[in-house]
């Protein structure tokens, strides 16, 4: 009887390890993230804080790095310098800093886009990070994950499909926000981001003094570095505008705004105006202006006003 069990513990063990072992090579070649550096299909996953590690491997002298909003601008279409766009969904002021710490080394512009939703530790709490690579995987971690394994198979699958990759070589995210510009208007979609902005992003806003300390220690770093650096604040749509402008928490916006002069005084704060009409934001997406938009704000901070 022991022996027919240690026989079947066996086989078990031996299935097991052969499992874990496909896993294993099938993360380590297709590398869906690019942890390893092995990726040679393209990124198609969700992975855009692991996937901004790729900077390394990118020829540039400057980095844009923001939220959602500046993730979809092409810095191949940015003057002066060759950019890496270092944005990424749901960005904070630390996580900024710690990306800037362990990458901008030598490069010669550092552009920094920053939004007051940032701000709000109610909804979105401080990152439990004390370096960039907080956000990596540990290599056993990676090589026998099995979210890693289906995202192996996703990338695959997409390649096989030919879809268009999610991450450009250059940083530029290529599918989260794909061609809304020919969206017809719809009145509903639209008034539900703005109550949703309204109701989690600007309601009972808990304002983080911390991460304000990192912009003080983001500045010091570059300019320890001797690295320039422009910081802006990103337009809002009117309406959103509107919106804040009658809630309690536009007190906040306000101190915040003359609080980042403090600390950057070449600040460019286009949270209204210009850039803040209707037709520059996505027709049912208030949040987040066309790529073109912020190609042209950011061409113009660069001096490079009328670059197409």
């Amino acid at each position: 009887m022991i022996n027919s069990y240690i026989n079947y513990l066996k086989i078990y063990l031996f299935f097991v390890g052969i499992f874990l072992a496909l896993i294993t090579v099938l993360n380590w070649t297709v590398d869906p993230y690019n942890e390893i550096g092995n990726n040679r299909i393209g990124l198609y996953c969700s992975c855009e804080r692991q996937a901004k590690n790729k900077i390394v491997s990118f020829p540039h002298n400057a980095i844009l790095i923001g939220s959602s909003k500046t993730n979809k601008v092409n810095p191949d279409d940015l003057c002066k310098y060759k950019f890496y766009n270092a944005s990424f969904r749901g960005s904070t002021p630390e996580e900024m800093f710690f990306y800037l710490k362990k990458y901008a080394i030598k490069e010669k512009l550092v552009v920094i886009g920053l939004d007051f939703y940032m701000f709000n530790e109610r909804q979105y709490p401080l990152a439990n990070i004390n370096k960039w690579s907080t956000h990596s995987f540990s290599i056993h971690e990676y090589l026998l994950s099995y979210n890693v394994f289906r995202d192996s198979l996703t990338s695959i699958g997409k390649w096989f499909l030919s879809v268009p990759t999610m991450i450009k070589e250059n940083g530029q995210i290529n599918t989260y926000y794909k061609d809304r510009e020919n969206e017809v208007f719809n009145d509903f979609v639209y008034n539900k981001w703005i109550q949703g902005l309204k109701n989690d992003i600007y309601h009972d806003f808990v304002f983080s003094k911390a991460r304000m300390d990192y912009l003080k220690r983001t500045k010091i770093m570059l300019e320890s570095r001797n690295i320039k650096h422009i910081v802006f604040i990103n337009p809002l749509n009117k309406d959103v505008y509107s919106v804040l402008q009658a809630l309690d928490s536009f007190r906040i916006f306000v101190e915040w705004k003359n609080e980042l002069k403090n600390i950057f005084r070449d600040l460019k704060d286009l949270s209204y105006g210009e850039y803040s009409a209707k037709e520059l934001f996505y027709n049912n997406d208030p949040f987040h202006y066309k790529p073109d938009t912020g190609r042209t704000f950011i061409n113009s901070l660069l001096g490079c006003e009328g670059v197409n």
